[in-house]
């Protein structure tokens, strides 16, 4: 099975499992409801799938892999932005917030492992591919949350957790 159809056939799957993982890592389960959590994991799933649809030459590969050429994916970036300022604005940590894309990768891979597939080229492709979607949202996500954190109105402060 193609990882993009089975993020797209099995995300109530995967969300169900995510939100489960995630209070299980303690990651901010006070703060949303699942259903909160949800969706917008939700969106980034989505446009993480629609990514991965969508050719991509080695040259583009490469440069996504730098960090360059994300104007080809300007719905995973504004879908990160917005999940960004929505978790600042429910008083999650930075830390929280990388957690759940931590939560949400494993999560992918574990139902990806469940498929029956064979390891070839294709699904080596397959889990780069979502890899580099997933930590260019976490990027972007990581900056909008620190740049909006920093700003004079609420002073950014990390939270180590200990």
């Amino acid at each position: 099975m193609v990882l993009a159809e089975l993020i797209e056939q099995k995300v109530d799957d995967i969300l169900e499992d995510w939100s489960e993982f995630a209070r299980r890592l303690g990651v901010a389960p006070e703060k949303l409801s699942d259903q909160q959590r949800r969706n917008s994991a939700r969106e980034i799933l989505l446009h993480i799938a629609h990514d991965m649809r969508t050719g991509q030459s080695a040259d583009e590969q490469i440069a996504k892999s730098k960090g360059e050429g994300l104007e080809h994916a300007p719905e995973i970036v504004d879908v990160a932005k917005t999940h960004a300022d929505d978790r600042l604005a429910h008083g999650f940590t930075l830390e929280e917030l990388v957690s759940e894309y931590r939560a949400l990768r494993a999560t992918v891979i574990r139902h990806w492992q469940a498929q029956p597939y064979r390891v070839n080229e294709e699904t080596i492709d397959q889990i780069v591919r979502f890899n580099e979607a997933i930590d260019q949202a976490l990027t972007e996500s990581i900056a909008k949350y620190s740049a909006s954190a920093k700003s004079p109105a609420r002073p950014f402060q990390w939270h180590s957790g200990t």
